[in-house]
């Protein structure tokens, strides 16, 4: 899918944005990433996968407070939905940013 395309025919589709970003962070691209996934934001602010994935680039970039305040965000998000699986996926990601900052700190 060409992301690029589908946003140029129509720039209102948060999914659009969200995608591209995914495709983006997969290339550890995840400055352009994240302005992917705040464009998503911006477009449909309960999205709860945007917050995470914007969160999870974030944490790429050792950026912990940044990607913990996403997660968090993204974590309300989900329980409102009882989504399950999202809310596993964000526990075991905020686990790594705690690790993360802690390594980070000694080092």
């Amino acid at each position: 899918v060409d992301f690029d395309e589908a946003i140029h025919k129509n720039s209102k589709r948060a999914q659009f944005y969200y995608w591209r970003g995914r495709s983006k962070k997969g290339l550890k691209q995840y400055t352009t990433a994240i302005a992917d996934f705040d464009r998503a934001i911006r477009l449909e602010p309960t999205f709860v996968y945007s917050y995470y994935s914007r969160g999870d680039a974030k944490f790429e970039l050792k950026r912990f407070a940044e990607a913990e305040r996403d997660l968090q965000k993204a974590l309300s998000l989900a329980k409102q939905s009882d989504d399950d699986v999202m809310i596993s996926l964000i526990l075991d990601l905020r686990k790594k940013i705690t690790e993360g900052s802690e390594f980070d700190i000694l080092f």
